[in-house]
């Protein structure tokens, strides 16, 4: 089976922009006529293999289903206990990693299960509470990101869903599924801890700075296991968290100082820093929350004077409020630097490289954006297809990946773009439909935090209200803008991007870009291949001297330098 190490190389880069996009296409394994895929995979089998468990302990699952082009891509199911509300899961995988040792000696290796189904496993922790866990949810996932979620009575609006929403609801030999947890240890746990201790080395700074806490619980059985911390300025509605951790990562060092070791705090309690950056303005930062949760799962979230719902909260769910001694702790930050950041960035500019394309290839994104302090972190853009709800969408960024001018160690140098804007790509994937995707969204977001989304014609809820908010919506000029799509049907020669034991160097393709000035008898002289072999590779090209930009070809490795 023949490989792309394209997408080995820009595995991490691109698995961040599949998982930006709503129903962004990936590859399939199976070439079909038409490579588009709109419909969700099909549930056909699931299987728990006993239904009766004592905790601690497990239960094997194995489940099936179909999809018609794009392959099952995610695998999961859930029971929940109706009287306590906890709930028990699994991931279900058509492969296993196992030990293997050969003439390279020990290491790990994936194997597919031998009856092509999908099979995990249910685990019981020693906490989970005795009683019958229902069916609450069944999800199948495709690689093109079309996914159907089937509901079962461990649900809790499945009354409701029953009448409005029927085609959700699981087929009747799966709705009936329950696992009776019978748990004699003594160590069932339902309930979150308490706090007992929240202290503040100080309650004033001035930025940049940190104030160091100190926390306490109680927990009946599992033990406490995090708590989080928010602040707020309710001012600039800036809003602080941080974790507090038992275990001094400081300390727990090894001699080299490099491996880390956790060691628990002398004291035993939770310890951790609030900082306040630069960029944080000047005002009190009330207690939004503190959230505790323990080895079980149970939680507890108690709010502050900070949290936007405290006067709702303290009138209707008073047992949600801190304790009197915690509820109006601030802390007062004065910044002098004039570096104050509380304004998102403002956008002003984005150009497509072209607005129509046929399938498999990407388009260029330039755009350009003003931020009045701390600077951009973050650009994203969204084109969505009205039609079938599949987006497409890119990060942009002012670095150019190309710019690497010398490694240090671990730090890496990279350049900026010449003209000082942000670039990026939109990959549009074999599976993707054909159609017109509309200007959805944009999002920027600056170091300090502060961010901003405009929203265009392609927005889900554009026609319903956001064409009434004129300051959520981009210029006309930028809503209107649309990619039309046309998939081709044709599948390259790449499938899964990892290689297997028994391939090689020679069975691996490799990806190539087309850019500006690019012809295919360049691109086979640059590779040391030939236009035939190229031509061969690539079906989706016909006539070996019309290429366009963003076009994907494939190259074979054995032939490069």
């Amino acid at each position: 089976m023949k490989r792309s190490i394209g997408k080995i190389l820009s595995g991490v880069i691109l698995s961040s922009l599949i998982l930006f996009c709503c129903g962004l296409a990936a590859m399939a394994d199976n070439p079909k006529t038409s490579a588009e895929d709109m419909n969700p995979p099909i549930l056909t089998h699931f299987e728990l293999k006993r239904t009766n468990v004592e905790a601690p302990g497990r239960i094997a699952v194995v489940g099936d289903a179909t999809d018609e082009i794009s392959g099952i891509s995610r695998f999961s199911a859930s029971f929940c206990n109706m009287e306590t509300g906890k709930c028990i899961s699994v991931d279900l995988e058509k492969e296993y990693w196992a030990i293997v040792r050969d003439k390279y000696g020990e290491h790990n290796q994936k194997f597919a299960y031998t009856d092509g189904k999908f099979h995990g496993y249910i685990d019981i922790d020693q906490y989970i509470p005795s009683g019958e866990y229902c069916i609450d949810l069944i999800t199948v996932g495709d690689k093109a990101g079309n996914t159907q979620d089937l509901y079962g009575p461990g649900f809790r609006l499945y009354k409701e869903y029953l009448i409005d929403f029927p085609d959700d609801i699981l087929p009747d030999q799966y709705k009936d599924l329950k696992i009776t947890v019978t748990n004699t240890n003594g160590t069932e746990d339902v309930t979150p801890p308490t706090l007992t201790q929240f202290e503040l080395s100080g309650t004033s700074m001035e930025a940049p700075g940190e104030i160091d806490i100190v926390a306490d619980t109680t927990d009946d059985i599992s033990g406490a296991t995090r708590i989080t911390v928010s602040f707020r300025n309710k001012v600039a509605d800036k809003t602080l968290n941080t974790f507090l951790n038992k275990d001094d990562t400081a300390t727990g060092q090894n001699s080299n100082g490099r491996n880390r070791y956790d060691t628990a705090y002398n004291d035993g309690k939770f310890h951790g820093n609030i900082y306040f950056d630069r960029y944080t303005p000047s005002g009190e930062y009330y207690i939004d929350h503190i959230h505790v949760v323990d080895n079980a799962g149970n939680s507890q979230l108690l709010i502050g004077l900070g949290s936007k719902d405290y006067d709702w909260k303290q009138e209707y769910h008073p047992d949600y409020i801190l304790p009197d001694q915690y509820k109006d702790l601030k802390i007062t930050v004065t910044n002098t630097n004039g570096t104050e950041d509380v304004t998102p960035p403002t956008f002003t500019e984005i150009e497509l490289g072209r607005t129509s394309i046929n399938t498999p290839a990407r388009i260029e994104v330039i755009g350009d954006a003003t931020d009045d302090i701390s600077g951009i972190d973050h650009f994203s853009v969204r084109f969505r297809n009205k039609e079938t709800g599949n987006c497409i969408g890119a990060y942009l960024s002012d670095k150019d990946p190309e710019g690497f001018n010398g490694i240090d160690g671990e730090f890496i140098y990279v350049t900026l773009y010449e003209d000082g804007k942000f670039h990026g790509y939109i990959y549009v994937y074999e599976n993707t439909p054909s159609g017109d995707y509309y200007m959805e969204s944009i999002l920027l977001k600056d170091e300090a935090d502060n961010d901003q989304t405009w929203y265009g014609f392609g927005a889900e809820d554009y026609d319903l209200y956001l064409k009434n908010e004129p300051k959520k919506l981009l210029p006309d000029k930028y809503s209107n803008l649309k990619i039309r799509v046309t998939n081709t049907g044709i599948r390259l020669n790449t499938t899964d991007p990892a290689l297997d034991d028994n391939e090689t160097e020679s069975d691996i393709y490799f990806d190539h870009w087309v850019e500006k000035g690019d012809t295919l008898w360049g691109i086979a002289k640059k590779y040391r291949t030939t236009v035939d072999d190229l031509m061969t590779l690539n079906p989706n090209i016909k006539d070996r001297s019309l290429i366009y930009v963003g076009d994907l070809i494939k190259y074979k490795y054995g032939e490069r330098d």
